[in-house]
C-alpha cells in the first residue's frame, strides 16, 4: 500500500485541471479478415489521454505525492467536471454574434457520451498506455464512486478532476 499524507476532512487527495477538447474512449471494434477475427484498436482518444496523463503527473509532482497515488484496495471517489465547447448555434447572429442566445442550454446532452469521457480519463490516470507505470492507481477498479458533470463553456474546454479518499467500512 502507498502511504499518502492525510488531507483535511473532505479535501481532495489530488485535484487538477486539464485544458483541451475532451474525447470519449471509442468502443473496440472487431473485423473479419480471411476467416479470422481481428481486434481493431481505435486510437483517436490517445492524444486527449496523453494530455490528461501529463496534467495528472504535474499535479502529483506539485503536491509531492508518490506514484501511484492510491494503492490496490484503497477506495476512492472521483469527481469529473467536463467543460465542452458550445456549438455556433448557441450564439446570436450579426453584431451580437458573441452573445449567447437566451435559449442556449447550460447542460451538455449530446455526444460524446459521459461514460466514454469518464473511461478515457480513468484509463489515462491508470497504467495507460499498456505497460506504462501506474500514475494515480494501478487499476481503476479502486474507483468506487464517480460524480460526472457535462456542461457547456464559453471559456476553455477540458475537465476538472478531483480525487477523494473513501473510508473503509467493515
Amino acid at each position: 500500500m502507498t502511504a499518502v499524507a492525510c488531507p483535511a476532512a473532505g479535501a481532495p487527495l489530488l485535484e487538477f485541471d486539464v485544458v483541451g477538447d475532451p474525447m470519449g474512449e471509442p468502443r473496440h471494434r472487431t473485423a473479419l479478415r480471411r476467416g479470422r477475427i481481428h481486434h481493431v484498436r481505435d486510437e483517436r482518444a490517445d492524444p486527449w489521454k496523453q494530455t490528461v496523463r501529463m496534467a495528472a503527473r504535474k499535479a502529483m509532482a506539485r503536491a509531492g505525492h508518490p506514484m501511484p497515488l492510491v494503492g490496490l484496495g484503497e477506495p476512492v471517489r472521483v469527481r469529473l467536471t467536463f467543460r465542452l465547447s458550445r456549438p455556433r448555434k448557441h450564439f446570436r447572429t450579426g453584431r451580437c454574434a458573441d452573445e449567447l442566445r437566451a435559449d442556449a442550454p447550460s447542460w451538455h446532452t449530446a455526444k460524446p457520451d459521459g461514460d466514454n469521457l469518464e473511461k478515457a480519463v480513468l484509463d489515462a490516470c491508470g497504467d495507460w498506455p499498456k505497460g506504462a507505470k501506474p500514475l494515480l492507481w494501478a487499476d481503476d477498479s479502486v474507483v468506487a464512486t464517480v460524480e460526472r458533470t457535462k456542461k457547456y463553456t464559453t471559456g476553455k474546454p477540458g475537465v476538472f478532476v478531483q480525487i477523494f479518499a473513501l473510508e473503509r467500512v467493515a
